[in-house]
């Protein structure tokens, strides 16, 4: 007969989930954990919903501990992470995707992978530029149906980001949001003239926003 080879113990792999995470709506503040135990350093409240209408967002890292996953905060410095009870969120992923190339200044929109249209935009200055990294939409402002005030500068919709400006401290007394918005200035598009947000025409944004969803 011959000789069985030797079994190999095979660790099991861990889940990965990726995308992101809604906080549940009977949940009015998020605890983030410095480690995946809830005896641990509490690094930050969020409160639910927020940070403006609609439920909290999170973006999530896909990396899970036991009963906890692991999220970006949207806090500086960029891409800062923490932990969340599961119990506390749902996890969720998007097949939206808006790619923005500065080099060309022109937004791109990706449904499931299939490219939906294009538009051209405006980028932040030499001086407060852009900063090139990976966010989720935290965000969907429409100035018809919000509760929240904003200035005629970001035209009628925004999508807010959940990363930042990477050289201002602060905006507006507020942590330095990046957005996608409209503007009252379409002349201006397609030049370097923001603190880092990207401005798009107001009826580009509105195509956009007929896809666009939270998380994309």
């Amino acid at each position: 007969a011959e000789e069985q080879p030797e079994a190999i113990e095979v660790p099991p792999v861990e889940t990965v989930v990726t995308g992101f995470v809604t906080v549940r709506e009977e949940i009015s503040s998020l605890t983030i954990y410095a480690e995946p135990d809830t005896g641990a350093v509490v690094l930050k409240n969020l409160s639910n919903p927020g940070p403006f209408d609609g439920p909290r967002i999170l973006e999530a890292t896909g990396q899970t501990d036991g009963d906890f996953f692991e999220v970006i905060i949207p806090v500086l410095p960029n891409k800062t992470t923490g932990w969340v009870f599961a119990d506390d969120v749902a996890i969720l992923s998007s097949g939206q995707r808006i790619v923005v190339d500065l080099s060309d200044r022109e937004a791109s929109l990706y449904v499931d992978d299939i490219f939906v249209m294009k538009a051209p935009v405006a980028i932040g200055t030499d001086e407060t530029p852009t900063p090139v990294l990976e966010a989720i939409i935290d965000v969907i402002w429409d100035r018809t149906t919000s509760q929240t005030s904003f200035g005629t500068a970001y035209g009628d919709t925004l999508f807010g980001l959940n990363q930042h400006s990477e050289v201002l401290e602060s905006f507006g007394g507020k942590r330095p949001a990046i957005a996608i918005h409209g503007t009252p200035e379409p002349e201006l598009i397609g030049l370097q003239v923001s603190n880092g947000c990207i401005r798009m025409r107001n009826d580009d944004i509105e195509r956009f926003a007929e896809y666009v969803r939270l998380g994309a």
